[in-house]
């Protein structure tokens, strides 16, 4: 999936959109992908969480064991419910 960087839309593909390239001595196009909400090019591939539903970037989720099960989690979700403190360390 991806997510537009300026309006934050999630998208599985992006539309395309001609640019003109150059004027000289005739025109010339390249087809450019867009954001199908805003139109933006500025856009970045995601994953979503498992445990909450939030789109993250691939470099913010982490895969944990759950009853044997592997799920993709995000590190705001790993915090709060996965991680355990190393022995003697926990608060009190």
């Amino acid at each position: 999936m991806l997510r537009c960087e300026d309006c934050g839309e999630v998208f599985e593909s992006p539309k395309t959109k001609k640019s003109l390239v150059t004027n000289d001595p005739y025109p010339m196009y390249e087809n450019i992908a867009v954001c199908p909400e805003c139109g933006s090019t500025e856009m970045e591939y995601v994953e979503e969480c498992e445990e909450c539903g939030c789109w993250v970037s691939p470099d913010e989720m982490l895969e944990v064991s759950d009853n044997g099960e592997f799920k993709n989690v995000c590190t705001d979700c790993y915090d709060d419910i996965y991680f355990v403190p190393p022995e003697g360390t926990e608060e009190e």
